[in-house]
């Protein structure tokens, strides 16, 4: 890890921002991306470049760019020594970040000037009361042609509760425009490692807080290309896929059970709720083993599939029947 920049006027009205960029084998947009981050116009900002390992010249690139930077913000270089993955790569970087709310950037994406000023003016006007903070964002393709917006045909349908959070899987927050609060690792600690798609887990710690807030402003040209690692990726066969979705559900719900148990410990939820949380966590994580276990033997993921939707059907069956009845 390197300090580049080290002076930074602290401004005590507004809290110093981090922005996290973080990369891997994107040599073909990192420039851009970085250049995003360096333009920036909020301040105080601290900037952390930080590559996952990466074996093309991703990280060569952020180098040489963060040694000639000669900008008002400060530069922090990170290499991680092996390729850590999602998870545990964000894991290792909030160890480095200093600021108090942080800006969530891809390698790939590129951040308009305005994004960490038009997300600070939004956290700031909500009292600072948001833990999680998101926008919409423009699709580009490969060579920066804009496609369409990423919520031109409706806007994000947000979970409004933990227990719908869990039922859904995820809250409906874009990670790819998403900003956070430090507290939700301050509070929480790291996630599992083996996450894969971290907007499953962090705005479920801001929601677990507090509020999410959401600004309809384009911040972000969100790449759309054969190499995005995303979970809603193209990029993988439909069983590989599958597995790897499963894989990520397993590792989002233990953490969402380490972050109620927390939660509840800490006082943040009463320990009915904590409980009531719990128990539907670990119903949607015991299908998610079991599927996950089924992947050696095709035959028993069929006959454990076919179990479980005839129980589910026959429970509709049943509700329905009692419902007509009363």
């Amino acid at each position: 890890m390197k300090n580049i920049v080290n002076t930074i006027d602290y401004d005590s009205e507004r809290p110093l921002i981090t922005f996290l960029l973080m990369s891997y084998n994107q040599e073909q947009f990192i420039r851009e991306a970085v250049t995003g981050a360096f333009e920036q116009t909020y301040s105080p900002l601290e900037i952390l470049l930080t590559d996952d390992c990466s074996t093309d010249r991703t990280f060569e690139i952020m180098n040489k760019m963060a040694a000639t930077y000669q900008g008002p913000h400060k530069i922090v270089l990170n290499r991680n020594t092996a390729n850590l993955g999602i998870g545990a790569h964000i894991n290792r970087a909030m160890k480095l970040v200093n600021g108090e709310l942080i800006v969530a950037a891809a390698g790939d994406d590129v951040s308009l000037p305005e994004r960490t000023t038009k997300l600070y003016e939004e956290w700031h006007g909500t009292g600072r009361s948001a833990y999680s903070l998101f926008s919409d964002a423009r699709l580009v393709d490969e060579d920066g042609q804009h496609l369409k917006n990423l919520f031109a045909e409706k806007l994000p349908q947000q979970a409004n509760s933990l227990e719908e959070a869990i039922k859904r899987g995820g809250i409906g927050v874009a990670g790819c425009t998403h900003i956070f609060s430090r507290k939700t690792f301050d509070v929480f600690g790291p996630m599992d490692d083996q996450v894969m798609a971290e907007d499953m887990v962090i705005p479920f710690r801001s929601l677990l807080l507090g509020n999410i807030s959401f600004v309809a402003a384009p911040l972000v040209l969100y790449r759309v290309h054969g190499g995005n690692v995303s979970m809603g990726s193209t990029n993988y066969p439909s069983h590989a896929k599958r597995r790897r979705e499963v894989e990520n559900q397993r590792a989002v719900m233990h953490t969402w059970l380490n972050d109620v148990r927390k939660a509840s410990s800490e006082g943040i939820i009463t320990t009915d709720r904590g409980e009531k949380l719990r128990d539907l966590i670990v119903a949607n994580y015991f299908w998610s083993m079991i599927e996950l276990k089924t992947y050696n033997s095709p035959f028993f993921a069929v006959v454990v599939k076919f179990l479980y939707e005839s129980a589910r059907r026959f429970g509709k069956m049943v509700d329905k029947r009692l419902r007509t009845a009363n």
